[in-house]
């Protein structure tokens, strides 16, 4: 496969302690394999950022008044790939005052308790409380598909109308899984340069997306950094070794590809609109020298 080379023309992005995404274009000798980066702009609350279980970075939380997501998500460590299968859906009420954090931030919106009323592909999901900035913050509600998930299948989403504390508009709403996504590169447990450019490859047709974070082992916390978007999704990227400089001198970095389906629901009477997201995400755990 031959190598394509990559010129970084850098704007003003910053990794640490941005305060807006900008945006950096890498321009190689394909045009079709433009690729778009953006930094990750962390929020501020005590709610964990966790793009490598659901596929969404903050600015989806700031866009949509709530979210429906099936996910089947992969973490390779090198040793092995562990899968998880689960949906989640939280709908917020952004008519109610905000839910702020201790330095006066908005940290999101209580959501929207919809009693038994919500299923997807007819099992009722499972209520739980929500906490944002260490508070209650309504509900969410989850369910496990690990053991009926599948690549490439219809998934539908039903709630009646509610008008007494729940939503006032019925939900029936489909959306298709994507394809099982597989990463080759940068496999799970692999020792990468920053001096030499990386090659990015995975199998998968859809729209892709690649959110690379730091990791602390330890503590095994993440932290997003950086949000790729090839134009095209031809199954492989090259990063070069002005965007690895970026990255911040910790050695240990997830690689999170995204493939997802995406649609917008808007509901007439309702506080906002709802992101449906069905995504298949492959998480590799890297080091970077």
């Amino acid at each position: 496969m031959k190598h394509l080379p990559v010129i970084l023309l850098l704007s003003s992005l910053v990794v640490a302690g941005c305060q807006q995404p900008s945006e950096v274009k890498l321009n190689p000798a394909d045009p079709d394999q433009e690729l778009t980066v953006s930094s990750v702009v962390e929020p501020d609350t005590n709610e964990p950022s966790t793009p490598d279980s659901t596929g969404l970075v903050v600015k989806d939380r700031n866009q949509f008044a709530g979210s429906l997501l099936v996910t089947s998500v992969k973490y390779d460590n090198g040793l092995g790939v562990a899968t998880v299968s689960a949906a989640t859906a939280v709908l917020e009420d952004r008519t109610k005052p905000p839910i702020l954090t201790a330095s006066g931030k908005i940290a999101g919106y209580p959501g929207i308790f919809l009693g038994n009323s919500l299923k997807l592909n007819g099992v009722t999901m499972i209520r739980v409380t929500r906490m944002l900035a260490g508070v209650f913050a309504g509900w969410k509600y989850v369910g496990d598909l690990s053991l009926t998930y599948r690549p490439n299948q219809p998934y539908r989403w039903v709630a009646p109308a509610d008008p007494v504390g729940g939503i006032e508009d019925s939900i029936d709403s489909p959306i298709d899984s994507p394809d099982d996504l597989t990463v080759f590169s940068p496999h799970g447990g692999g020792v990468f340069s920053r001096n030499h450019d990386l090659e990015l490859r995975w199998k998968g047709q859809g729209t892709i997306s690649i959110i690379i974070q730091a990791y602390e082992p330890l503590a095994k916390k993440t932290k997003p950094l950086l949000l790729i978007t090839p134009k095209t999704n031809r199954g492989r990227a090259i990063l070069g070794t002005k965007l690895l400089a970026l990255l911040p001198r910790g050695r240990n970095f997830v690689f999170t590809f995204v493939l997802a389906n995406r649609r917008e629901l808007t509901l007439p009477r309702y506080s906002g609109v709802v992101l449906i997201q069905a995504a298949s995400i492959y998480n590799s755990f890297v080091v970077i020298n």
